[in-house]
């Protein structure tokens, strides 16, 4: 990975977001994140939305005003952010580092007659545009994007109103089996892949936002909603293996992606990754 992490994680989406939402599981729904089957989610659109209906859920108890101001911190193509606006009747920003994204996302806000109500930035997360104070934010797959995960947190800290709640959403590091060399190889695999600059532990994480001052209410793991080894997922394992010594298909930025995600399978089914 590059020495420009931000740079780094724009230019990747910028190559990558229309092939995301054309070959995603949940491209066709603007989720640029990965399809939740938890109870109830009988088609690939309500697996897509599954996790912006919990964050909704989780987000509630904060909200104080009767328009609340909520935040997507890595907003993607503006899916969730619409959704929230939809879902609590809120007021709604999204940032993500990449222009083309940010776009899509005011454009899908229109669309849905909600872009009086509904704000996109091309803007670092970590150098947030002056925004009013939030009553609730989420980071959906984002912050182990982050250059820096403690100022994540101290960035988020600052930006919420007392009372307001942050929901991360991200794939967590689990040290299980560390030093065992396969594992390391395919975790780096996955982090240089998706360009993950901030895959961290849950326990690191929890440590880190407390040390900006926030207190962990409450965590779900996910992983066992994530569907493992579709035929898509067999295909590109197969790619993966004839032709992933080919180092120099790394600076493409969707088989860069397709390589990190294969090495993410291994890791969710080995529970290296979480």
């Amino acid at each position: 990975m590059s020495d420009n992490p931000a740079g780094d994680v724009a230019a990747y989406y910028e190559g990558n977001t229309r092939r995301f939402m054309r070959w995603g599981e949940g491209g066709s729904a603007g989720a640029l994140h990965r399809a939740l089957w938890g109870p109830g989610a009988e088609t690939v659109a309500d697996a897509a939305d599954y996790i912006n209906v919990l964050c909704a859920q989780a987000l509630r108890p904060g909200l104080a005003n009767e328009q609340p101001h909520v935040a997507d911190l890595g907003c993607g193509v503006g899916a969730t952010a619409v959704r929230l606006a939809e879902i609590l009747g809120a007021r709604s920003s999204g940032l993500t580092l990449s222009r083309l994204q940010a776009d899509l996302a005011s454009e899908r806000a229109r669309d849905r007659g909600l872009g009086d109500r509904c704000s996109f930035y091309c803007a670092d997360f970590l150098e947030p545009p002056a925004l009013s104070p939030l009553d609730g934010a989420v980071a959906i797959e984002a912050f182990a994007h982050a250059s820096d995960a403690a100022h994540f947190f101290e960035v988020a800290a600052d930006l919420l109103s007392p009372g307001a709640r942050l929901v991360v959403v991200d794939d967590f590091e689990n040290p299980a089996d560390k030093g065992f060399s396969r594992r390391d190889k395919t975790v780096e695999r996955f982090r240089r892949g998706w360009r993950l600059h901030s895959l961290v532990t849950r326990q690191r994480a929890a440590e880190l936002a407390q040390g900006a001052g926030l207190v962990l209410e409450d965590e779900r793991d996910l992983t066992d909603w994530i569907r493992l080894g579709r035929p898509r997922d067999r295909a590109i394992a197969v790619a993966v293996a004839l032709l992933g010594w080919a180092r120099p298909l790394e600076r493409f930025p969707y088989w860069s992606s397709l390589v990190g995600g294969d090495a993410l399978q291994t890791c969710l089914r080995n529970r290296w990754v979480e």
